[in-house]
């Protein structure tokens, strides 16, 4: 449909909509970091399951919620319940391995999009060098 309005102020207004996606985002990260308090660093996610490393200690076997910031803008956030084991990785070091057991099916959607994503990401990169 053609709008009415003038180019300027559609510009002004798609401006406006980024700037307070930009605010959401940076207010709903700061509530999440509230709520869920211990940082972690991924190393891989997948559908099923996530590497990381944090500073906290679990024990092994134990059942967590994480709560993971895929994108900033636009601001996606996914989370499950699932079960950690600590691993010996080749390449990491001691890690973390969190299996997910109860997850949204839209989280889930969420997670295989983005790793599609970036492997698509990767690709492309891979090709231009």
């Amino acid at each position: 449909a053609i709008s009415k309005l003038p180019e300027e102020i559609l510009v002004f207004m798609k401006s406006m909509n980024s700037k307070l996606d930009h605010i959401i985002g940076v207010l709903e990260q700061n509530k999440m970091e509230t709520n869920f308090p211990i940082g972690i660093e991924v190393y891989n996610i997948s559908a099923s399951e996530l590497l990381f490393k944090t500073k906290e200690e679990f024990t092994s076997g134990s059942f967590v919620e994480v709560v993971l910031p895929l994108t900033q803008m636009p601001l996606s956030i996914v989370g499950g319940v699932g079960e950690i084991k600590s691993i010996a990785h080749p390449k990491f070091g001691e890690i973390w391995k969190f299996s997910f057991t109860r997850i949204r099916e839209q989280d889930l959607e969420s997670i295989v999009h983005f790793v599609f994503q970036q492997e698509r990401k990767r690709i492309r990169e891979i090709r231009w060098d």
